[in-house]
């Protein structure tokens, strides 16, 4: 369920305030006067190792007449009377105020590090990074915000939280043993992403800017996060400054204690304020055996993730709109057949399986598939298969020929991860549309004459129309090279700025796709 991810509601303000530290008693004003104390708390729950929020330890505060930008005097010392400062201590501080009865004030926060990359603007109300000379893996970095409206009615204690406007970006690996011992050793890392703002407005929480922003190389993470039961070691840590779930370019490098540099890119990474998004697998020695996944890290989650564990609660969950998580593998003895009708919905496969214990396919009711989506928009993430039913190949009409998954109904699918297997097609778009960032894509050795030609595939005709499109920007297709696709004209699937790259895996041909973050 959705929560609103900043608490802009009412706090303190003034005329006039007595010194710029929370330490020093407040100057008293003439005319009715209320003592009020701003209890101010960064948010509770925050994580251990990277995120603990101890780094920000520089208060500063302005005041304002309730819907006025010009600043007012909060404090009788220092080089501006304007900008008030506080240290935060063991994440809290409390600011003793005295404010005039019965008038009503903004009052904007932002606690940072000594000596930040942040500069605080009191007439727009904003504050903005400098990106200069950025390293990565800097938990200095790390910042909160809030701005509140109170109307003083007399001696008060309040309080209220501030909250962080960053995405955090993990990423980490658990072969940094293995890779040593085969002469690559990890010391240093730098992380590019395309697209990150640069400009904060305390008051609506918006941001600003879309700048392509390099954590230069730096000490890698140090630590490490268990995941799923399992410990990794972090390599890259980094803040983003970011407001709704949005998709970002990442680019990694690291770099040994030979000053070996190896680099790998990840397409379409989920980024959310006050989200973890961890990038994990055996990223040193296998880059494709790689995992995102972005949860709830920091303080307020932003949606509720529904645990299912068989067919017909999956469909009841999706076409409700929820967020799905799968608790255990579905063996299905009918295709699921999904219409999200206009909602958007997600499914993690979080490790488990969706598979067809049957034929399924029948093309007099339009049947072909496991996964049939027709209408709205689904997310598929995770490590997990969606396979279809397979079997020996005999005379029509008893061969199975089922699909992993189609999408119908002008319908929306976005595939992030997971492992898709189908008979002679993986993925197939009657009608819609199909964007394909990570995962696995293969068909099985069953003995259509087809192959694997047609592993992803769209109707010919609506494809050359328009009305079924194909956008690739990752994942691994075995046997099947996606800049030749097998509609009319053999056209790329994949937009510009991105490249498939021929490998052999487990003995097969395959086509790995990829930005070119690093040229």
């Amino acid at each position: 369920m959705k929560k609103t991810l900043f608490s802009f509601a009412a706090i303190a303000s003034m005329l006039m305030l007595g010194a710029c530290s929370s330490e020093e008693p407040a100057v008293e004003t003439a005319g009715a006067k209320s003592t009020v104390a701003v209890e101010l708390q960064l948010p509770d729950g925050l994580q251990s190792r990277y995120g603990e929020g101890t780094t920000a330890t520089d208060l500063t505060y302005a005041v304002y007449e309730h819907g006025k930008k010009e600043a007012l005097a909060v404090c009788t010392g220092g080089a501006d009377a304007t900008i008030g400062k506080a240290t935060m201590s063991g994440l809290k501080t409390t600011i003793t105020l005295q404010l005039t009865t019965g008038k009503e004030y903004d009052f904007v926060f932002f606690a940072a590090a000594p000596n930040s990359i942040y500069s605080f603007d009191k007439a727009d109300q904003t504050v903005t990074a400098n990106y200069t000379g950025l390293k990565a893996n800097e938990e200095s970095l790390d910042a909160f915000f809030n701005t509140t409206t109170y109307k003083v009615v007399g001696n008060a204690t309040i309080s209220a939280k501030l909250y962080r406007p960053f995405a955090q970006l993990n990423i980490l690996t658990d072969d940094v043993t293995a890779s040593s011992a085969a002469g690559f050793a990890p010391q240093d890392t730098k992380v590019v992403v395309k697209d990150v703002a640069n400009k904060l407005n305390l008051v609506t929480g918006a941001v600003e800017g879309e700048a392509e922003l390099t954590y230069d190389y730096n000490a890698l993470a140090a630590g490490k996060m268990t995941i799923k039961g399992k410990d990794y070691d972090y390599l890259a840590m980094n803040y983003l400054l970011v407001n709704e779930k949005k998709t970002v370019e990442v680019g990694f490098g690291v770099k040994s204690t030979k000053n070996e540099e190896r680099a790998i890119p990840f397409n379409n990474v989920p980024v959310q304020r006050n989200f973890r998004t961890n990038i994990y697998g055996s990223l040193l020695t296998n880059a494709l055996n790689v995992n995102v996944e972005i949860i709830p890290g920091f303080n307020e989650p932003d949606y509720e993730v529904v645990g299912v564990s068989d067919a017909e609660t999956l469909v009841s969950e999706l076409t409700a709109g929820n967020n799905v998580a799968l608790t255990a593998d579905i063996n299905l003895d009918q295709a699921v057949i999904l219409n999200l009708a206009g909602k958007e919905a997600t499914i993690d496969l979080n490790g488990h399986n969706i598979i067809g214990s049957k034929k399924f396919y029948d093309n007099t009711v339009n049947v072909w598939s496991v996964l049939s989506v027709r209408g709205g928009k689904l997310t598929i993430n995770g490590d997990g298969n969606v396979f279809a039913a397979t079997g020996a190949i005999a005379e029509a009409p008893n061969y199975i020929e089922d699909f992993a998954i189609d999408v119908n109904n002008g319908a929306q699918l976005v595939i992030n991860g997971g492992n898709f297997k189908g008979n002679d097609t993986a993925v197939y778009i009657y009608s819609g549309s199909v964007e394909i960032n990570g995962g696995t894509f293969e068909v099985y050795d069953n003995g259509l004459s087809y192959g694997a030609r047609y592993n992803i595939n769209a109707y010919d005709s609506a494809f050359t129309g328009g009305t079924a499109k194909i956008t690739i920007k990752g994942g691994t297709f075995f046997e099947f090279d996606p800049t030749k696709a097998p509609e009319p004209g053999s056209p790329s699937l994949l937009p510009a700025g991105y490249k498939a790259v021929k490998t052999s895996i487990n003995g097969k041909d395959a086509w790995v796709v990829s930005a070119e973050l690093f040229g």
